[in-house]
Parts: structure tokens; C-alpha cells; sequence
């Protein structure tokens, strides 16, 4: 069981042992996490843990091997992270990785290690993702905002969520703040 904490990194535990061990900052080891503070994690099937940090940016590390890769942002390069306050994480159903942070929504790009910005797909901070059975993205931040990637149509709705299910019966359950 992996677990992200506030202030104490990944904490793992050995369900046969029962102990943990920890995946913490360690300074000056670029082979180590970014921050100690853990907003999301995302298995990209691929053999990668991501790591949504708060400001940190974004830690992908590589199960097999054990070492990682940083991604932060960068205000002299557009393509590189929007923020590093990392709040949300998704793959997609096209294996796309999509990143919400505090400026916005990202698509990371894997042949180039870049990110686009979909800033204008969210207003502000984007708190969760989610992917319906029509493959559209559920950008949950201070609206609600579900995105075609196929046809670039876009829904708002003025309703502050935590989250969104869909159903087997393709009904869509939403957690709200309200």
C-alpha cells in the first residue's frame, strides 16, 4: 500500500511485514521525491508512479528501477509545467496524462517530455479529473467543466464539485461543496 502524506512523503507498507518504508526528500539527490507533500498519484501502467507534489511540481518515478524524473515549472519555457502546486492527475482512455494544478490544466506529452496549457478550460486551481464512457474530461475546479477532446465542445456549469462518478447504468453522481 503506497499512501501520500501531507508533510512525510510516500509512506509504503509491506502488508506481509506490516512495516513501512519511505520515499522522502533527500537534499542534494536529484533521485529523490521533490517535496514531502503528496496531492496525487497516478500508475500510468508503464511501470511510473506520478507524483503530484505541492510545490514540487511533478515526480514520475520508475518502479523498476527506482529513479526518478522531475518535471517543474518554468517561466522562461511555455511548454514546461504550469505551476508546481500539483493537485490532480489522469490517464486517460488514449494513455494521454493530464496534470491539474493551480494555474490550470496540462496534457503531458511523452515524446517531448512537454506540457500544453488548457488554462482556459478551468477557472483557477483544478482540484480533480475524471474520464467519462464518451472519453470526456471532467475539470473539476471552481466550476465544473467537461471537455470533448475529440470535437474541443465544451460544458461549464457553475457548480463547485469534489468529484464525479459515472455509473454502470451511465448515470453521473457529483460530490459538490455545497
Amino acid at each position: 500500500i503506497w499512501a501520500g502524506t501531507e508533510s512525510g512523503g510516500i509512506n509504503i507498507l509491506n502488508r506481509k511485514t506490516g512495516r513501512f518504508r519511505y520515499l522522502l526528500p533527500q537534499k542534494g539527490n536529484p533521485n529523490s521525491l521533490s517535496r514531502n507533500c503528496i496531492k496525487a498519484l497516478l500508475d500510468d501502467g508503464q511501470n511510473n508512479l506520478w507524483i503530484g507534489t505541492f510545490l514540487g511540481g511533478l515526480d514520475v518515478l520508475n518502479l523498476g528501477n527506482g529513479s526518478f524524473r522531475h518535471y517543474t515549472h518554468n517561466p522562461a519555457d511555455p511548454t514546461s509545467l504550469s505551476d508546481n502546486k500539483v493537485w490532480a492527475l489522469l490517464k486517460d482512455s488514449n494513455n494521454e496524462i493530464w496534470v491539474g494544478t493551480t494555474a490550470g490544466l496540462d496534457q503531458f506529452d511523452r515524446r517531448t517530455g512537454s506540457f500544453t496549457h488548457y488554462q482556459n478550460l478551468s477557472e483557477g486551481q483544478v482540484n480533480w479529473l475524471a474520464e467519462d464512457d464518451d472519453h470526456c474530461l471532467w475539470i473539476g475546479s471552481e466550476i465544473l467543466v467537461i471537455y470533448n477532446p475529440k470535437d474541443k465542445s465544451i460544458v461549464r456549469l457553475n457548480e463547485s464539485t469534489r468529484y464525479m462518478l459515472q455509473d454502470s447504468k451511465k448515470r453521473f453522481w457529483l460530490a459538490t461543496n455545497n
